[in-house]
């Protein structure tokens, strides 16, 4: 009998033999996930179930090789919260960051808060037009105040969507932007807003947290993140991202499932030349 091994922390946990040219998969936990429980925090930790639920993905793409679905590429982003587009901002050293990401081949997108269009400077702008392969600019909420969007009204959804829209175009920033999300930055929205958010050409919002406010939730189930994107609220995909004090073990499993990885961070990650804007395992 002649064993080989998936790499690096699987190899103690999951294993694939080999009998006589016949594959087998040995797996360690006693436990499979139910992907139709109901997710009972904002955000699915993998490193809560880890044995129950990675052997099952590595097998099941193993064996449906050929019928699974799998995304053509990994796709990966980072995310910078709040910034003011000029030339620096904090930590955030614009020019720096795009020698940084043409070194690296990686992507930054700036989540912009519309209040702030005042402060937009055209030569940034030019130069993330210049560079859309590495920049891109998004709709971050609209004043950015706490729980903006938790109201129930979706008429106030869509007058303050109109609003961000509105600033943004002041200074063609969303002429500029890829006019693909709408930003939430709050952990309060109502489900019902989302049908809204279509009215005003976008096609998809980014947020940390999936599960809406008020005292009528909708419950997503495991199954539902763990697809491309959410799409429990009118069938306008949410997709998900990760701050990188959550750990280092939370972002690998979403290329595993086709998702995009999708890492969020505010400038003051970016001090030390950009040194620290990768994610680090937690505590």
């Amino acid at each position: 009998m002649r064993s080989t091994s998936f790499p690096s922390v699987m190899a103690r946990f999951f294993l694939k033999l080999e009998y006589k040219g016949v594959p087998i998969f040995l797996s360690t936990s006693r436990e499979i996930i139910d992907i139709d429980a109901e997710l009972t925090s904002q955000n699915f930790d993998v490193r809560e179930h880890f044995l129950s639920a990675v052997p099952l993905v590595l097998y099941i793409k193993w064996a449906f090789a050929e019928t699974c679905w799998s995304a053509p590429e990994t796709n990966a982003c980072l995310v910078i919260d709040d910034p003011l587009l000029k030339a620096r901002h904090g930590f955030v050293n614009f020019q720096e960051l795009l020698s940084l990401m043409k070194r690296h081949k990686f992507s930054t997108n700036i989540a912009f808060i519309p209040w702030n269009w005042r402060e937009a400077r055209q030569k940034l702008l030019g130069s993330s037009e210049k560079n859309p392969e590495n920049y891109s600019v998004s709709v971050h909420g609209c004043d950015h105040t706490r729980a903006e969007f938790g109201s129930s009204s979706q008429h106030a959804f869509y007058w303050k969507a109109q609003q961000a829209l509105e600033r943004m175009n002041r200074q063609n920033l969303y002429r500029n932007s890829s006019r693909s999300s709408y930003g939430i930055p709050a952990r309060y929205f109502f489900g019902s807003c989302h049908a809204c958010a279509k009215t005003h050409q976008s096609i998809a919002a980014v947020n940390n947290d999936i599960i809406s406010a008020g005292p009528h939730r909708r419950a997503i189930m495991i199954s539902e993140l763990w697809d491309i994107a959410v799409m429990g609220y009118s069938n306008f995909p949410i997709f998900t991202r990760r701050y990188p004090w959550e750990g280092v073990e939370t972002l690998p499993s979403t290329p595993l499932l086709g998702k995009p990885a999708i890492a969020v961070i505010h400038h003051d990650i970016a001090a030390d030349h950009c040194a620290r804007c990768q994610f680090y395992p937690a505590g």
